[in-house]
């Protein structure tokens, strides 16, 4: 994959690179023996010694792999009821159908903000004036951040941000060739859902948002249970 920022204005207004994802919950605590089955049972046991998410091999990879982006600015986001027909304009935040965003303002949206209504929805979209370039034949994956119940950790947004997940997908019209080979354009807009019940939600600039990784070629998938004389169990 590659990266590029949107356009020039992003540059200056101060977007972020994206970074490789590095979570806490996927380190073990300095000196902690790694255990595990009945070791661990033992440990707890004898010891006392709790089982961590970071004693699972799956759940350690999990929290390095793929990348993170970040907000390039300050964001509120709050639920309009009921939804407003037309766009209302104020001087810290601008609000349609049912979303009310606010924050630092940010160029080519039409909120004027960092994140911007979807019309017709209850979704904003947030820029991040981030460009990803994958491989021809792959996806690529756009979504919350992995286990974000498991994260105490400043730098991320708050759990409040209820981000939703979508893959991209390979489209000519939003392609380049680089160094011999294809790549899709995806621009890094992170989907969130305005918050219910009056709460408002604020996301500080530079905090994570999002994470993003490649996914496998696109296939028909299927799955059966293994038959018994190819050691399959019942």
């Amino acid at each position: 994959m590659y990266w590029a920022f949107d356009n020039i204005k992003s540059k200056d207004a101060g977007a972020y690179p994206p970074e490789p994802l590095e979570l806490s919950y996927g380190h073990r605590p300095a000196g902690s023996d790694r255990l595990r089955g009945t070791e661990l049972q033992r440990a707890y046991t004898v010891s006392g010694r709790e089982v961590r998410p970071a004693d699972c091999g799956p759940v350690r990879v999990l929290s390095r792999f793929g990348h993170v982006v970040r907000a390039p600015g300050r964001i509120t986001i709050q639920r309009e009821e009921p939804g407003l027909k037309w766009r209302d304009f104020q001087p810290d935040s601008s609000a349609y159908g049912r979303v009310r965003v606010g924050g630092d303002p940010w160029h080519g949206t039409e909120s004027g903000f960092v994140a911007s209504w979807i019309a017709g929805s209850e979704y904003v979209k947030i820029s991040t004036g981030i460009l990803i370039y994958f491989p021809k034949g792959h996806m690529l994956y756009q979504g919350p951040i992995p286990n974000r119940q498991l994260v105490d950790d400043p730098t991320i947004a708050s759990d409040q941000l209820d981000v939703m997940a979508g893959m991209e997908y390979f489209v000519p019209g939003r392609s380049r060739e680089l160094d011999g080979h294809t790549y899709g354009i995806a621009a890094l807009n992170i989907i969130a859902r305005a918050p219910r019940g009056g709460a408002v939600v604020e996301v500080h600039k530079g905090q994570v948002i999002g994470w993003f990784h490649l996914v496998a070629p696109p296939a028909t998938q299927t799955i059966e249970q293994l038959p018994r004389d190819h050691g399959g169990r019942s």
